[in-house]
């Protein structure tokens, strides 16, 4: 993998320093320059610097021992093969929803609305997701991109009234499909993640691009647009998956 010399240099002093996270291992896992630089500084520093760098290269021998199978050579893809995976992932779940929904034909506005947004904010939300691990990490930007990416949806629904009247009747079992797509989605994306979703930020930017993909399944599943119905049983599924997830996340933290 080719890595930004800025970066390295950024990770270079941060072991100096003493500091590790999970993106500095996620860095020395894919730089072989970087590793060979940590293994001689540990045979030059002395103390509790030794001792945690220690500690990150057994921590890293261990992951590197675990992965393997599968799960491993995709996680080792390039970025541009990952972004394939995902959207060919994304493309699969939602013609399965087409499939058992009420198609593609007679959308009207609200769905336009819905899916041109959801299409846009979801392509931004996974580029983060899938960018090369030597890009500078940016968590105050990328957690408010997630953040507003949940969102998204119950904003669009906030448009109806503003728009003409359209009502539709709505189909029932949306929550659960829109549940299914997302967590799917979701199965797919910590699958590609390199740290498995172990940093806060990378787990709530896939919580975010999960919701988003059940929103535009739910398009063509069902042609409702009363308010209401989309409130309750379309705009909060990212929310819900969130909340599930990152709890559970934390427990196991």
């Amino acid at each position: 993998m080719t890595t930004a010399r800025g970066s390295c240099e950024q990770l270079r002093a941060q072991l100096g320093r003493g500091e590790l996270s999970v993106a500095a291992e996620e860095h020395l896992l894919a730089c072989d320059s970087c590793a060979a630089h940590s293994v001689g500084q540990l045979e030059e520093s002395p103390g509790p610097a030794r001792v945690q760098l220690e500690a990150l290269l057994y921590e890293l021998e261990a992951r590197i021992a675990r992965e393997r199978g599968l799960i491993a050579r995709l996680r080792s893809r390039s970025s541009w093969q990952r972004w394939a995976i995902v959207l060919s992932g994304c493309a699969l779940l939602l013609t399965a929803a087409t499939q058992i929904g009420s198609g593609l034909s007679g959308w009207v506005w609200p769905q336009r609305i819905m899916l041109g947004v959801c299409l846009t904010v979801l392509g931004v939300v996974l580029r983060e997701l899938l960018s090369p691990t030597h890009r500078p990490e940016r968590p105050r930007l990328q957690t408010a991109l997630g953040v507003v990416a949940l969102l998204v949806p119950a904003g669009v629904v906030a448009l109806h009234p503003l728009l003409p009247d359209t009502s539709v009747p709505s189909r029932s079992g949306c929550l659960r499909t829109g549940l299914a797509v997302g967590f799917g989605l979701l199965a797919l994306l910590r699958v590609l993640d390199r740290s498995a979703h172990r940093g806060r930020v990378s787990a709530l930017l896939a919580t975010a691009a999960s919701g988003l993909l059940a929103n535009l399944a739910l398009v063509s599943y069902c042609p409702g647009t009363q308010p209401l119905h989309l409130l309750v049983s379309h705009a909060p599924i990212g929310l819900l998956i969130a909340a599930l997830y990152l709890t559970r996340s934390a427990r196991v933290a």
